[in-house]
């Protein structure tokens, strides 16, 4: 079913229940496109239809990107904040203890970072969180956005997100990196991604890798694809 959980056209969503009763585990998934309109929800519905095939509520939802009215900091960071917690309001039989949030690229960021809301100072974008997902899945994911920021990965896309070189906006790039403290993550790259550097993902302690040697940043939302096969036995949806 299509889901508003904002008032802007782009915060809307697809979430899917699986047939039989519930309570169900959910899935998110969060879309990458560096942060930039002209990306939505579709890029990630064919993982999000095999999650749900495979017996869990997936949540594939848009948000405001940098170009949209209201996108960037911390328009898109709000969005996903008010995403993730509007499953707790939703009138479905769901385990809100049992979330994983599996984003890809710039959304593996965005997952990344909703699965560290609480280190969040009061006041901050998306501090406070209703929902806090168990494990992180970030897919070919941009991890660290000051040396993203260094390396002008996507064309300045962390500076358009957050309006300016770490130095010039510091608040924004603390609220904005993730914590990896607690959480499980797993991160996911093939290392013939030519958009996101594989060393993106080796920059988080203690998470667990899926790798393979010729997989492009885009094999991974391929749903037969060995990256997504291997990623869904770890999050036990084999």
């Amino acid at each position: 079913m299509r889901v508003q959980y904002g008032d802007a056209p782009q915060q809307v969503g697809d979430l899917r229940v699986p047939p039989g009763v519930g309570p169900f585990g959910v899935v998110v998934f969060v879309h990458g496109g560096f942060w930039r309109s002209g990306f939505d929800e579709t890029l990630m519905t064919a993982l999000a239809v095999d999650a749900t095939n495979r017996g869990v509520t997936t949540w594939n939802f848009n948000y405001r990107s940098v170009g949209d009215p209201g996108g960037g900091y911390p328009g898109t960071l709000e969005d996903v904040a008010l995403a993730m917690d509007h499953l707790a309001v939703l009138d479905e039989d769901l385990l809100l203890d049992d979330v994983t949030v599996i984003g890809h690229s710039a959304g593996g960021h965005l997952a990344l970072w909703a699965s560290s809301r609480h280190f969040l100072r009061s006041g901050d974008p998306g501090a406070d969180p209703v929902v806090r997902p168990h494990t992180a899945v970030a897919q070919a994911a941009v991890v660290d956005l000051r040396f993203a920021a260094a390396v002008n990965m996507g064309g300045s896309a962390v500076e358009a997100l957050l309006g300016g070189e770490p130095d010039e906006v510091p608040e924004h790039y603390r609220v904005a990196q993730p914590v990896f403290e607690g959480q499980r993550i797993i991160v996911v790259h093939g290392r013939y991604d030519q958009v996101v550097p594989i060393s993106q993902s080796g920059l988080i302690d203690g998470a667990i890798g899926i790798f393979d040697d010729t997989g492009t940043h885009f094999d991974v939302l391929d749903p037969r694809h060995e990256l997504w096969l291997r990623t869904v036995e770890e999050i036990g949806l084999d």
